[in-house]
């Protein structure tokens, strides 16, 4: 039997609590620099109607990675940042890669998976307290 997208999401999690880093989470040492590469674009207004910068940066090696700023607090419990190849954009869908926690209005950066690099995805965000999709830029 497949596993929903809450079940997927809740066990995912489960590792996240567990310690473990999610595949696109850049370790807090590296986090912690000022973002390299070129910056690519930078928008406020991708995810309405919640208000979260996105920066996108390029480098000649390695994979780009996205800056996402939560301008407020999102009020939503256990939100998780994904990355999908999928363009669709009213859920989560199957396959789509866990980069990430995202919380407070802290900027965090996320490694994209390689093959996200010339291609058309999406970012995800979902509320696993609310096992609801938020929303996603593309």
């Amino acid at each position: 039997m497949p596993e929903s997208t809450p079940q997927r999401a809740r066990r995912l999690h489960a590792f996240a609590r567990a310690g473990l880093p999610p595949a696109g989470e850049l370790p807090a040492a590296l986090a912690a620099e000022a973002a390299s590469g070129t910056l690519v674009f930078e928008r406020d207004d991708l995810w309405q109607p919640l208000a979260i910068r996105t920066r996108l940066f390029a480098a000649a090696t390695g994979p780009p990675v996205v800056e996402i700023t939560p301008l407020a607090d999102l009020a939503r419990p256990d939100v998780l940042v994904y990355w999908s190849a999928d363009p669709s954009a009213d859920s989560l869908p199957h396959g789509a890669r866990w980069l990430g926690r995202l919380s407070g209005t802290a900027p965090r950066r996320f490694a994209l998976p390689p093959d996200a690099r010339g291609s058309a995805g999406r970012l995800h965000l979902y509320s696993l307290g609310h096992a609801k999709w938020l929303g996603s830029a593309a």
